[in-house]
């Protein structure tokens, strides 16, 4: 499982994380989470039903189906950690090539899974620039929206440091 970095977790407030991880999830996400996790062959796939009967009925195949990911159609933005054994680098690196709409990628060399989370420096790091780019689209969004009209407003506000 992913590592806590003791130097960004913020010490005084572990009971409270504790108290409330790991999160509520089904039986079925768990399996299909340890059914990723397993095979080493990188493969994105679906649920596995199990047997080639029960995926049959489900997917009309033998075996459960690779996630379609050039269905994913909206701009992708993705932050991973170097230290990350929940999304490897090597895992991140094979999935970024297959996403059609990738638009940012920030590799934080220090960061692991859970610290994306929990990390004291998460602002610096990454909340800001998801901001940022939420900004950049609502921007493009209120430009066709209101650009012909001659008013164009934004519909968000933000303050960012950078």
């Amino acid at each position: 499982a992913g590592q806590l970095s003791a130097f960004f977790l913020s010490q005084s407030r572990l009971d409270v994380y504790l108290s409330q991880n790991p999160a509520g999830t089904s039986v079925q996400n768990i399996v299909h989470w340890n059914q990723v996790r397993i095979q080493k062959s990188f493969l994105f796939q679906v649920y596995d039903w199990g047997n080639p009967t029960a995926n049959m009925a489900h997917f009309n195949q033998v075996t459960p189906p690779l996630y379609d990911l050039e269905a994913i159609k909206i701009p992708t933005a993705i932050w991973s950690g170097e230290q990350d054994r929940i999304a490897p680098p090597r895992e991140v690196d094979n999935l970024l090539p297959k996403l059609p709409n990738l638009i940012y990628h920030k590799k934080i060399p220090y960061y692991n899974h859970i610290d994306f989370l929990l990390g004291l420096d998460t602002p610096q790091e990454f909340f800001h620039e998801i901001l940022y780019l939420i900004k950049i689209d609502v921007d493009l969004i209120s430009v066709k929206l209101f650009g012909a009209l001659g008013r164009r407003q934004p519909l968000v506000s933000i303050v960012s440091n950078g």
